[in-house]
């Protein structure tokens, strides 16, 4: 006949949570993960027995992002610039690039937005010209309605990055984000991480992004928070602990966007924490 003893560790087992993962936490034993039941928070596939410890592990991971520079649009080597896009098209003569270039050096402006202001193109010889440059489709957001997107994404994230979820494909998980200036290929991934799913980019219109960003911005969402000016990882830690306590919290996430560290937050409700690193 089997002991109790020796069935106890295997009930224990499927009745508690996992072991805390912040290797310094002090709950260790079977009636202190008991008294926790109910109450762990889980950072991707990690679990941490409380806030504090989540806040403990938070320190690292935000140095960690903190402290790399982000990546951005990650340009391939071989990729040709838009300028000869545009000119090997026939979209633009040389005189006219020429002007451009000059004009886009001096005020800093994207080249892209230059030619398109001094009329040298039209919107969609650059639409175009910016697919065949990145090699990936044009997508037309009429044929898509965003608001039945089973997915969201903080709506500064999408202003900073010129960017929309266009088409959400229950198979594969795979997730259509459409970009107007440009594929921002880390920005890319980490939006995958954070909503477990398999991102696929695509090139949309500016003028039909700034008419669907318009129709976002004034449904004026309290779901997203943000702090501007923050590089401590010490003090985001703690701001994200105090909305996971204030939350109920069962799960959490942080990716790195460009010049933003994006936490989102699972609890009674959902909250996205938006800290807008300063640029040294």
């Amino acid at each position: 006949m089997t002991s109790l003893s020796a069935i106890l560790p295997r009930i224990s087992a499927a009745l508690l949570p996992s072991r805390c993962a912040n290797p310094n936490c002090q709950q260790t034993s079977l009636l202190a993960r008991a008294r926790n039941l109910g109450n762990g928070i889980r950072l991707y596939d990690r679990h941490f027995c409380s806030p504090d410890c989540l806040e403990q592990h938070l320190r690292e991971t935000l140095r960690e992002l903190t402290a790399v520079p982000a990546r951005g649009e990650g340009k391939s080597p071989n990729r040709m610039p838009l300028g000869l896009t545009l000119l090997s098209r026939g979209s633009l003569t040389r005189e006219q690039l020429q002007i451009a270039l000059q004009q886009h050096r001096e005020s800093g402006v994207r080249l892209g937005d230059v030619v398109l202001t001094l009329g040298f193109v039209t919107e969609r010889q650059m639409t175009s010209a910016l697919a065949m440059q990145c090699g990936y489709p044009v997508y037309p957001l009429a044929a898509e309605n965003p608001d039945s997107l089973p997915v969201s994404i903080p709506i500064r994230l999408l202003e900073s990055n010129s960017m929309l979820p266009v088409r959400f494909a229950e198979e594969g998980s795979r997730l259509f984000l459409g970009f107007a200036c440009g594929i921002q290929y880390g920005v890319l991934e980490a939006v995958g991480r954070m909503l477990s799913c398999d991102p696929v980019p695509c090139v949309i219109a500016m003028s039909e992004y700034r008419e669907r960003m318009q129709a976002l911005v004034s449904l004026k969402l309290d779901t997203e928070l943000i702090f501007d000016g923050l590089n401590a990882p010490g003090e985001i830690a703690r701001i994200i602990r105090s909305y996971s306590i204030r939350l109920g919290a069962q799960e959490v996430r942080i990716e790195r966007c460009r010049e933003y560290l994006w936490a989102r937050i699972k609890g009674r409700q959902q909250l996205d924490l938006l800290f807008r690193l300063v640029q040294s």
